[in-house]
């Protein structure tokens, strides 16, 4: 959330400016006394849901990017995010960047969030003015179904019957604190 080009010309450094600066809050939260609510991380190849609670994946308070994955020795997240099983919109995702003040907050009316953090840059993409992207130098937080539940029962239901409407929305919100 820094900016374009805001000089992050290598791996460390960008995490140190591009993910340590971004404090996160993802609304997949854990509540074991309300079974009505799918607040938990999936893990779509195997068709089960974990709590995240005190895991590397509890972004429930605001973390540290950048310190967060080094913390918990995560190579990156690029995982799908259980949140509220509602169709009504509500809070998934909250990012505040330190240095600029810029924040982002996500609302949605989809039941999960694909949360990415760039995994797989290596630096050879080039952008506007020929800034580089090293790995971790941005992220993504991408509002969907549950993957592979059309196969999963017990998820929520993804199929499009003849005649249904597929109406899902996601708002962000662009602020500065």
């Amino acid at each position: 959330m820094s900016g374009q080009n805001s000089g992050c010309m290598e791996a460390a450094l960008a995490l140190e400016r591009s993910l340590n600066q971004a404090l996160l809050e993802l609304q997949a939260l854990v509540l074991p006394t309300d079974p009505q609510l799918c607040d938990f991380l999936q893990n779509h190849f195997l068709g089960e849901v974990a709590p995240v609670q005190g895991t590397a994946f509890d972004l429930r308070k605001p973390v540290a990017l950048g310190k967060h994955l080094q913390d918990f020795h995560v190579g990156g997240f690029d995982h799908n995010f259980c949140l509220k099983g509602s169709k009504e919109k509500h809070f998934c995702a909250r990012v505040h960047h330190a240095g600029s003040g810029r924040v982002l907050e996500v609302h949605t009316t989809q039941p999960g969030v694909q949360f990415y953090t760039g995994n797989f840059l290596d630096g050879t993409l080039k952008g506007k003015s020929g800034a580089v992207y090293p790995k971790h130098s941005g992220f993504c937080l991408e509002t969907q179904n549950w993957p592979d539940a059309v196969n999963q029962p017990h998820f929520p239901p993804v199929l499009l019957r003849p005649g249904e409407e597929y109406d899902h929305t996601t708002w962000f919100r662009f602020s500065v604190a």
